[in-house]
């Protein structure tokens, strides 16, 4: 059955101001997520709480339909790491799950999750399922988009993506999410066909603040037909300031059949794009063998 789990409002403005939430959930010791939203609950809705410290992930959701917004996740109301050992939201075989939103109270605030050397470590991680949006929220940095968290380590992924055909980001006013300080900004492993447009990777809110994700703004391995950008003005991605901006690495399978469009890339340490995930500028070989070194793109 569907349930509604309402904290207070989040109040606050959307642009800089921090949201107020009265409600905190910090685990003591021995709970494993705080809450988990199983197949046959779905159509639920979790708003308006701080959850800190939970052995694996504050929310555990594998209901279809589920909306989460307005929370902030790992981390205290004075922007401290207080993370759940493996991410902050764990999603798997749920469709059609929205994770946050446009309007000032929608938006969550995920951040310094991921502190489990042994698992998938993630502020999001997206196990399985289709048709999940990631719109609006702020992740891996403090609840004002701009600022670090302090007393914590990196987390490994922002966003860790195993499923298919989700959209991470929307054209909408904001719609995009901001992501950084992480080792990667958003990881495709294994998945495909998803959208990811209109963020800010690397950038803060304020499109000014430097928020590195240290490897780089998104990876992909064994990813295909995603499309990373829009095609219409206005919704690319700013990938900036990152170790490099985009990692079309090979190492964990080859991707192909991925498009970027319109996405403003620049001031990354590495390569804006790396077609190759080894850092090397590679000459065009004027071949259309996908075996080549340029996996057919010249």
């Amino acid at each position: 059955y569907s349930s509604s789990i309402p904290g207070p409002p989040l109040t606050g403005d959307f642009e800089l101001t921090p949201a107020i939430i009265a409600i905190n959930l910090e685990n003591g010791s021995g709970v494993t997520n705080c809450f988990e939203i199983t197949a046959d609950s779905e159509g639920s809705i979790i708003q308006g709480f701080r959850i800190m410290k939970f052995d694996n992930s504050a929310i555990y959701n594998d209901g279809n339909n589920t909306k989460i917004f307005g929370n902030e996740i790992g981390i205290s109301s004075l922007n401290v790491a207080n993370g759940n050992a493996s991410s902050g939201i764990t999603s798997q075989n749920a469709d059609g799950v929205i994770i946050g939103g446009m309007e000032h109270y929608q938006r969550n605030v995920i951040s310094g999750n991921g502190s489990d050397d042994l698992r998938d470590k993630s502020n999001i991680f997206l196990k399985s399922g289709r048709a999940i949006e990631v719109y609006g929220n702020i992740i891996g940095v403090a609840n004002d988009g701009i600022n670090e968290i302090s007393g914590g380590s990196l987390t490994p992924y922002g966003l860790l993506v195993k499923s298919d055909a989700n959209s991470i980001g929307s054209h909408l006013t904001n719609g995009g999410n901001i992501i950084g300080k992480n080792d990667y900004g958003i990881y495709l492993q294994d998945s495909d066909s998803s959208k990811i447009y209109n963020n800010c990777i690397g950038v803060a809110l304020d499109l000014i603040g430097e928020i590195d994700n240290t490897n780089a703004g998104i990876l992909l391995e064994d990813a295909n037909r995603n499309i990373i950008g829009n095609i219409e003005n206005g919704y690319g991605n700013h990938i900036a300031n990152n170790g490099s901006g985009i990692n079309v690495g090979a190492e964990g399978g080859l991707s192909q059949y991925n498009s970027f469009y319109r996405n403003s890339i620049y001031n990354n340490n590495a390569q804006g794009i790396d077609l190759k995930g080894d850092g090397l500028v590679l000459p065009n070989d004027s071949s259309l063998n996908i075996t080549g070194q340029n996996h057919e793109i010249d």
